[in-house]
């Protein structure tokens, strides 16, 4: 199997709007919402591609795959599910940049955890350089804000951001303070909860990562 690496193109599209995770989660209401789109924004960047642990693209965007060669009669594209295939190129054995036009192509598994490409007819993949990313693939990959798949994605994206906020608004080094004549102060993550919102977002995003 060729050797793959993915890039960002295009950024995914948020998942979560400000609005949403204010009314899904109180504790975030009272921040503004230049704040909270920031948490969001980085809670699902933590799951995205190229190096998110789920191996699965999920707001829409658009990705780049370089590989170091054509092999074998399908070329399987990481970070699923694959949406459009915007273009294909490659280094000729010359080393000069050829384009392979979207009639030569076959598109298959189109919204599926296994999309790929072929080439069309018996003439099978022309012949590359060999050298590193001689073949990039760029293509749409994730899904819809509306997507019923990803429901569960976007509540582990809030829980993330909640859990963000948290360690941001407390010292990591005390988890209480004893005031003599004032009373105490706790903060409001303890290890047990923190325990149960990393399980929590564990639970809702497992059955969507993508095994190799």
């Amino acid at each position: 199997m060729p050797t793959v690496r993915v890039v960002v193109v295009t950024p995914p599209t948020a998942l979560v709007s400000a609005a949403e995770a204010k009314a899904w989660a109180p504790v975030l209401k009272d921040d503004d919402d230049a704040r909270v789109n920031a948490l969001l924004l980085a809670a699902q960047a933590a799951i995205e591609p190229p190096n998110g642990w789920l191996g699965r693209a999920l707001g829409m965007q658009v990705l780049e795959a370089r590989f170091d060669a054509f092999r074998g009669p399908c070329l399987f594209l990481p970070c699923p599910p694959l949406r459009e295939v915007v273009s294909v190129t490659y280094s000729d054995g010359a080393g000069v940049d050829q384009i392979i036009a979207p009639a030569a192509l076959r598109v298959m598994g189109v919204g599926t955890s296994t999309g790929s490409i072929s080439p069309r007819g018996s003439t099978g993949w022309p012949a590359t350089d060999f050298g590193p990313e001689a073949v990039r693939v760029r293509f749409k990959a994730g899904y819809a804000v509306d997507d019923m798949e990803v429901v569960q994605v976007r509540h582990a994206i809030v829980l993330a951001a909640t859990h963000l906020r948290s360690l941001s608004t407390q010292d990591l080094n005390l988890r209480s303070r004893q005031t003599e004549g004032v009373g105490s102060r706790t903060w409001t993550v303890s290890d047990a909860a923190e325990k149960l919102i990393h399980r929590a977002v564990d639970d809702l995003l497992s059955p969507l990562r993508v095994l190799t």
